[in-house]
């Protein structure tokens, strides 16, 4: 077996591979989506990381056939913020017919020593929860798993009923000043890397979500209980889901509810349903992801008819 850099006229069998290698994702998982099926996503991705970017593709020849690749990048603008070089596992496939031979382990190994020979930091990849043969091979190289967390949809979106002890203010000047009173922690595995720093890792999120308000990428609104901060929630279209789907996706991108409050269920639960009264007008499906561990909000994703789709898993390496 050979390991080679992609060229571009590997994407119609890489494309081949992402169609039959994956595990389902929240797309095939969903019933209630005529999705044509969820490897669209890992297609897109890989021949267009091929087409425009071959030298962070590699691939794994055998027996004159194309067996597997992996597609890696950097995150140059995490890394400048705290002052390391980080860098991610972007695909990693292996067709049907070469599993079980070690490939996956031989490109993983192959990308790690690239990534020591440039002087990288920390290494991370995100997998399905069930996919255990992923997480097989990345654990044996060294990799442990930090974050789990899960997607959840609420369809059928229509205005509640009944009073919400919560009040909601639209952010759109200093948000960056206004969060930063906010202890926030993000459905991010930055976020719970003890090696990292914690301050630094927050400002950089902080920042994430100014440069998207200001762009208009999402829309924040602040919580405000007895007029007093009780956290904030940010929303985003998901033109990509949307596409794909023809049903119309928004997003809870974070939701944030300060520590004093965050063990009170009505609190968690009315934060939640503001976000549905805000989307029931522009949506059809409204979407948001949780780290496993986030039980209050799981609580108030449920207790508004929010349904779990997907679990996944983010593992760290640290070279």
């Amino acid at each position: 077996m050979t390991i080679r850099y992609a060229k571009t006229s590997d994407a119609g069998d890489v494309e081949v591979i992402c169609h039959t290698a994956f595990c389902k994702t929240s797309i095939d998982t969903d019933i209630r989506l005529s999705a044509s099926g969820g490897d669209y996503l890992y297609r897109y991705y890989a021949k267009r990381a091929i087409e425009h970017y071959p030298g962070n593709c590699l691939i794994a020849e055998r027996s004159g056939h194309l067996a597997g690749f992996i597609i890696f990048g950097t995150d140059a603008d995490m890394g400048k913020r705290i002052g390391k070089k980080i860098a991610n596992i972007i695909l990693l496939a292996v067709a049907p017919a070469d599993q079980g031979r070690g490939i996956g382990s031989r490109l993983v190994r192959a990308v790690l020593e690239y990534f020591r020979t440039h002087r990288f930091s920390l290494i991370y990849v995100g997998t399905d929860a069930d996919n255990t043969a992923a997480l097989r091979t990345y654990e044996r190289n060294g990799f442990h798993t930090v974050l789990n967390w899960g997607t959840f949809r609420r369809y059928g979106l229509q205005p509640t009923d009944g009073e919400n002890p919560l009040d909601t203010k639209t952010l759109d000047v200093d948000i960056e000043k206004r969060l930063s009173a906010y202890d926030i922690t993000r459905t991010h595995s930055f976020f719970f890397d003890h090696h990292l720093p914690l301050e630094k890792v927050r400002a950089h999120n902080l920042a994430f979500i100014a440069r998207e308000a200001e762009k208009k990428a999402i829309a924040v609104y602040e919580l405000l209980h007895n007029r007093k901060p009780a956290g904030f929630f940010s929303l985003r279209t998901d033109g990509w889901l949307t596409e794909f789907t023809g049903t119309r996706f928004s997003r809870i991108d974070d939701c944030h509810i300060v520590p004093e409050c965050r063990e009170n269920a009505v609190i968690v639960r009315a934060a939640v349903d503001h976000a549905v009264r805000t989307t029931c007008a522009s949506a059809d499906v409204l979407e948001a992801w949780s780290a496993l561990n986030r039980f209050s909000y799981i609580d108030g994703l449920t207790a508004n008819g929010f349904s779990f789709i997907h679990a996944a898993s983010v593992l760290h390496l640290w070279l």
